[in-house]
């Protein structure tokens, strides 16, 4: 084996342990290959799944290195794998049985056994983001198989259909292409947004519309589209404490709801930044305390010469302001740069809040 396969083997085993725990602590596995550890679920992700959905029998139509599947199946009293590469469908089949999984594995493609299949309880698809000549796609239609296409035998065949797509995908284009869809999960983990989940079945969802809910190892908020629209926001200059909304929050769109719910004040409409005199416990986020509010030819930001810095609806890039302030990365300081809701541009001057952090008013000129 030369030493550059042996190099790769040596990173795929490591990101499988940090991705993968149960599988890369079992002997006798098989990896995957650099694609198809980077296209699978985690462990964690696939743990939650898992607690979506329960049953008789479940169909995984787009199988992969098997991840979902393995821990999906426990729910459930049969499960089909199906998968249309031999290798990926052998290694899956492999793998299950060392992990204890009974699980029956089918080498064909997805639409061939979706369209001889008898109903099952639930229809899991993670379909592919890539085209034919590898490349990242991100619109719904254009991934394989055709879930937009196959949409009406999907839904033929089972009670429920749980679709995994990508973070990048369009939510609203989602839920328009499946308006069947009764709930929605934006799936996050360590503060990234890493999935969107469709959790669809027979007709329109309770009240018309989905419930949206954000999930990094705990829900962290739930909400309809129409408490997004109907929400009502103060918008107002920063305050003693402000406040980052998780990545699953941004994704989800809860940008006027997020605000309504915790009753904070938001900077602008576009910012996305929120803001308290007083500390608000258990906003999903991150929470900081406003020492300054500075504009951007401040003097004294030169004088930092270290800070984290984060840019939200600002005309300027981390790179070039860390260029024009002559600023390391690092430090107790954070430097979030952003639009007020009079259009002004300011770079606020925070640091992180635990329990013994005091804050006050900070002055915005």
């Amino acid at each position: 084996m030369s030493s550059l396969l042996r190099q790769m083997e040596d990173r795929i085993r490591q990101r499988m342990a940090r991705k993968l725990p149960t599988w890369a602590q079992t002997d006798g596995i098989l990896p995957p290959s650099s694609l198809a550890l980077e296209q699978c679920s985690s462990e964690t992700t696939a743990q939650f799944k898992a607690s979506l959905v329960s049953g008789g029998r479940l169909v995984d139509l787009t199988g992969g290195y098997g991840v979902d599947c393995c821990l999906m199946s426990r729910r459930f009293h049969h499960t089909d794998y199906v998968e249309r590469q031999p290798d990926l469908a052998e290694t899956a089949r492999h793998n299950f049985a060392l992990l204890g999984a009974s699980i029956q594995v089918h080498n064909t493609d997805a639409e061939s056994f979706l369209n001889a299949m008898e109903p099952a309880d639930c229809i899991y698809m993670d379909p592919a983001r890539r085209n034919t000549h590898g490349s990242k796609v991100v619109s719904l239609t254009e991934c394989t198989p055709d879930v937009v296409r196959l949409h009406d035998l999907l839904l033929e065949r089972c009670d429920t259909l749980l679709l995994k797509l990508s973070p990048a995908h369009d939510l609203a284009e989602a839920l328009r292409l499946y308006p069947e869809t009764q709930a929605v999960y934006v799936v996050g983990a360590q503060g990234e947004c890493k999935e969107l989940l469709l959790l669809a079945g027979p007709g329109v969802p309770e009240g018309g519309e989905p419930l949206i809910r954000c999930w990094d190892g705990r829900e962290l908020l739930a909400f309809r589209p129409s408490d997004e629209r109907n929400a009502v926001v103060r918008y107002t200059a920063p305050e003693a404490y402000l406040y980052e909304p998780d990545a699953t929050l941004l994704k989800a769109g809860a940008f006027k709801y997020t605000a309504q719910h915790y009753g904070l004040g938001k900077l602008h409409p576009n910012s996305h930044l929120y803001t308290s005199a007083e500390r608000i416990e258990g906003f999903p986020g991150r929470t900081f305390a406003v020492r300054q509010c500075l504009k951007t030819h401040d003097k004294a930001l030169k004088a930092l010469g270290k800070a984290n810095l984060t840019v939200r609806n600002f005309p300027a890039s981390v790179a070039d302001l860390r260029k024009k302030w002559k600023l390391a990365d690092g430090g107790p300081l954070y430097l979030l740069a952003t639009t007020l809701a009079d259009g002004s541009h300011r770079i606020l001057v925070c640091e992180k809040t635990g329990p013994e952090t005091e804050a006050t008013q900070p002055g915005c000129g």
